[in-house]
């Protein structure tokens, strides 16, 4: 409620208020004063003590609205506190922004006092020299492909040792499984590195080029019973060809 509105809520009570004491006097003169006073010279006199009246009320309502606006000055009261928070918004933003250079320092004078670390030597690698050297580390390991070659043409040539002619067939087999094992290994380090699949292509075709009847398995060529004895060697040598070659590319797989 605004100070307008309590200066008409004044005035409309000091209206009622002489409305209600002229209503009184005029039934309490009406009686005395009807036979003597003249009706329209009643009603004005009645006019007059009203317009008095409120003459009255209003200069008491008007001291009386100075009186609150003195003792409640807003607009003064509201530009005081406008302006309690402008410098409050000032001081706060002064020091957030001190807070921050504070901090920017604190990072420069760091980075100033950390010695910048050197600078890590650049390795340059050969691929094909590296692929050169894996090849021949590979084929230094021939030793032990070759004691892995023993263990496994034992198991591959168990079953040679019950057939027609046991002792032959078995040496025929053991010869031609050592020799296509070695051979395998030297096509799998020859060929370098591979992927999995790549291996299963590359170790299928160094079997099937392998000359195991002309090569490995030349020594049994003539020997009986015909043609079992080569035909053990030459199982056993493509067989163990291609074991042998998977081996070298495993090896190349653990560098």
């Amino acid at each position: 409620m605004t100070l307008q509105d309590n200066a008409n809520m004044i005035l409309q009570a000091a209206r009622e208020e002489a409305a209600c004491r002229m209503r009184s006097r005029r039934s309490s003169s009406v009686s005395s004063a009807a036979s003597s006073i003249n009706p329209g010279t009643k009603y004005q006199v009645w006019a007059e003590d009203l317009k008095d009246e409120l003459k009255k009320h209003k200069r008491r309502a008007s001291r009386q609205l100075t009186r609150i606006r003195d003792t409640y000055p807003l607009s003064r009261l509201l530009s005081y506190v406008f302006a309690m928070l402008f410098v409050l918004f000032l001081l706060v933003r002064a020091e957030a922004m001190a807070a921050v250079a504070a901090a920017a320092a604190a990072v420069a004078a760091a980075q100033q006092a950390v010695p910048a670390a050197p600078a890590a030597p650049v390795v340059i690698v050969d691929a094909a020299a590296e692929i050169e050297r894996s090849k021949r580390s590979c084929s230094a390991s021939r030793g032990e492909a070759s004691m892995a070659a023993k263990a496994l043409c034992s198991n591959l040539c168990a079953r040679a040792r019950f057939s027609g002619s046991k002792p032959l067939a078995h040496r025929a087999c053991m010869v031609g499984c050592e020799g296509g094992s070695m051979a395998g290994w030297d096509a799998g380090c020859g060929s370098g590195p591979a992927s999995a699949s790549e291996t299963q292509v590359v170790c299928k075709q160094a079997s099937a080029r392998l000359d195991c009847r002309g090569t490995v398995c030349s020594a049994f060529r003539n020997a009986y019973p015909r043609p079992a004895v080569i035909n053990q060697c030459t199982s056993g040598c493509a067989e163990a060809a291609f074991q042998g070659c998977s081996r070298a590319k495993d090896f190349f797989g653990n560098k």
